[in-house]
């Protein structure tokens, strides 16, 4: 039997099946965060670090479930052990700024599995940016008249390729890096594709969950809103419904300067825009991945 399974058999053996952690059991936590880790090909001691991160208890969750380390040791080893103790024992804010890089990854992992992953930056560029983006979207790109590529959808839209090679667009994708590297997410996620989308009223948009995934951290998207101004009867906000796919959960408006960073299973669309806009509504749009083995 593998360290795996065998660290499997003993957080049974411990209850923590039965321990609640927020909307799930510990037992589902930790085998959450370690799925996490084992999906964007981190290494084994990490793995099995983030199947323990919380064992001994710490100044987040204090439940005890361990206190012999030796014990611990003897399921995933020394390398792995030391981790987990590392984790439990610094306080989190410290562990945020001082972790080594193993530790960032099960802070990570750890509160991808807790959270859905979701930010709205306004005022993200200043105006240089603002009029530089309209300028180039709106009058110098060369869109192409497509479909949403979903069998049977009435969905339209103009669609531009982003061209990393691009002056204009190469902003775009150095800013979308820089909030990878400010959620520490450049480890767990590869650029899947990147591209602009208009729309003009008339338009229609379906709710998806982006590249098809239904559960979470499977793909993530970060949107950026390309309109010098956008007055709020002109619609077009993007909404995302809540788990039960049945009520609205939030709604957001395409102001400049705004991006969006979300899970992409989450269900969204945009809102049909107004007839009195006179505008295309654009968006710049990065899908990333969590590894290929994930897909």
């Amino acid at each position: 039997m593998n360290k795996y399974h065998n660290s499997l058999h003993y957080l049974i053996s411990k209850n923590t099946n039965e321990i609640p952690h927020g909307n799930k059991t510990f037992f589902d936590h930790l085998v959450g965060v370690y799925n996490i880790l084992k999906k964007t090909n981190h290494e084994e001691d990490v793995c099995l670090a983030g199947l323990f991160h919380s064992i001994y208890g710490n100044d987040i969750f204090n439940y005890k479930t361990e206190k012999n380390r030796e014990n611990i040791k003897n399921i995933i080893g020394k390398e792995a052990e030391e981790l987990v103790w590392i984790f439990n024992n610094t306080p989190r804010e410290i562990l945020k700024e001082t972790g080594s890089e193993k530790i960032q990854s099960i802070l990570v992992a750890n509160e991808l599995d807790q959270n859905l992953l979701f930010e709205v930056y306004d005022n993200y560029y200043d105006h240089n940016d603002i009029d530089m983006f309209y300028g180039e979207f709106r009058d110098n790109k060369k869109w192409s008249y497509t479909g949403s590529g979903i069998p049977n959808s009435n969905n339209r839209k103009f669609y531009y390729k982003l061209n990393k090679k691009n002056t204009v667009d190469k902003k775009l994708f150095h800013y979308a890096n820089e909030i990878l590297k400010e959620k520490k997410l450049t480890k767990f996620v590869e650029l899947s594709r990147a591209y602009a989308g208009a729309y003009v009223y008339g338009f229609m948009h379906e709710i998806h969950q982006d590249e098809g995934k239904s559960e979470l951290n499977e793909v993530f998207t970060i949107m950026f809103y390309l309109n010098k101004k956008w007055d709020v009867t002109y619609g077009g906000e993007t909404y995302f419904l809540d788990h039960t796919h049945n009520d609205l959960w939030k709604s957001i408006l395409p102001k400049p300067a705004r991006v969006v960073l979300f899970d992409g299973s989450i269900p969204h669309a945009a809102r049909e825009v107004s007839r009195i806009c006179t505008d295309l509504r654009m968006v710049a749009t990065f899908k990333y991945k969590v590894t290929k083995e994930l897909i």
